[in-house]
């Protein structure tokens, strides 16, 4: 069995991580079995970052290393009918979503001041009253140094919602009218556009890219599909 360590649900998601999410919805594509234990803290991790799986006696980090030793270890992969052209596509949407696009939702979520309370109590609150008086803000200043070095903190909150919201029509522009981002079946792209758009629609924090996304029909619609397809047994 597949155990999948990964994040507390939070803000109405599966987990407070993209990344997390990314994993289960590729475990839920293949059709893998696996049970989840939910972590408040990534200190378990061999990698010091959430999600981690443990299989026969094996611990993976990091979701796309992950994924690769699934496709290995199970001879399961989603992407095996692709053309090298809608490969080279998929690889270049996960980059745009998980190494820039992803920097704009974590500044939403973490600097952003008109977020930061809603986003520390969800984080936060099952954790023992020491750690939520004491960690949010050191956590905070580590994510502000972090956003800094990657570059994109650098920027003013309206340029970095105007890129995050560029990346947002890109997407929409690759899925157009198709049914999965590469055509009639779900790939591993789709596990991480699917991560990244329930992540942005998360009620309440209020963002050029939300609103951008929200008016992309295709999206929305794409959003609803994918929900039904792989996780309508959870409602």
């Amino acid at each position: 069995m597949i155990t999948l360590y990964q994040y507390y649900p939070a803000l109405g998601l599966r987990s407070a991580s993209p990344f997390c999410i990314k994993l289960e919805t590729w475990l839920r594509i293949v059709g893998l079995d696996y049970q989840v234990e939910c972590l408040l803290h990534a200190g378990r991790a061999p990698k010091k970052k959430l999600p981690f799986i443990k299989h026969n006696g094996s611990v993976v980090a990091d979701s796309t290393l992950i994924i690769d030793y699934l496709k290995q270890a199970f001879g399961c992969d989603p992407d095996k009918g692709l053309s090298d052209r809608d490969r080279g596509v998929g690889t270049a949407v996960m980059r745009m979503l998980e190494e820039h696009y992803y920097w704009t939702v974590v500044y939403s979520r973490w600097i952003d001041d008109k977020h930061w309370p809603v986003v520390k109590k969800a984080y936060f609150e099952k954790a023992p009253l020491v750690i939520r008086l004491l960690i949010p803000s050191l956590a905070r200043r580590q994510v502000r140094r972090d956003l800094w070095g990657q570059g994109l903190g650098r920027h003013t909150v309206e340029d970095i919602e105007r890129l995050g919201a560029e990346d947002v029509m890109a997407l929409s522009r690759i899925l157009a009218d198709k049914s999965y981002m590469l055509g009639e079946f779900a790939t591993t792209v789709d596990a991480v556009a699917y991560a990244f758009i329930v992540s942005t629609l998360v009620p309440g924090l209020d963002s050029l890219q939300r609103r951008t996304m929200q008016d992309c029909a295709n999206l929305c619609a794409y959003h609803e599909r994918m929900t039904m397809q792989y996780f309508s047994k959870d409602a």
